[in-house]
């Protein structure tokens, strides 16, 4: 997710200015900031250039296992603030709000769809009786929505 500087603070659970350090000792950056234009992180590589960091300044070169938790735990911290942040923003929903609206939506598209053939039939069939013709709309409707059904599962 990219952020600006204020956001990546709380992202991080650190002040303004520990941003800006962690700037100065060589943090990822995702676009310059100039005249008026705000610095942009993108917090993934924050966080792993982070951890690298953390870790990585084990005694001797050495990850200890404190260390390695440690920085698995704040990178599970800045990921559920970021999720938060989201959520916030009004950029997540929860899958459980959509999926009973949508499979509503689906059934009826379904419901439409099937009965086409049999209110067609009559209109479609000047020269060809109208159960051929319903059996063959039936036919091509019910493959299209096995190819959709089998599109929404992969």
């Amino acid at each position: 997710m990219i952020v600006n500087r204020s956001n990546l603070a709380d992202v991080l659970g650190v002040a303004l200015t520990t941003v800006d350090t962690y700037r100065r000792q060589g943090m990822p950056i995702a676009q310059e900031g100039s005249q008026g234009k705000e610095f942009q992180f993108d917090t993934k590589e924050v966080i792993e250039w982070l951890i690298t960091l953390k870790v990585g300044g084990g005694e001797g070169g050495k990850v200890s296992t404190y260390e390695m938790s440690r920085a698995r735990e704040k990178a599970a911290t800045a990921r559920m603030k970021e999720l938060q942040l989201e959520e916030m923003e009004g950029r997540m929903l929860d899958v459980d709000d959509i999926m009973a609206p949508i499979e509503e939506q689906y059934g009826v598209v379904k419901s439409r769809v099937q009965a086409i053939p049999g209110r067609m039939a009559q209109t479609l069939a000047p020269e060809l009786s109208a159960a051929a013709v319903e059996r063959m709309l039936k036919a091509e409707i019910n493959q299209a929505l096995a190819e959709l059904s089998t599109d929404a599962i992969n």
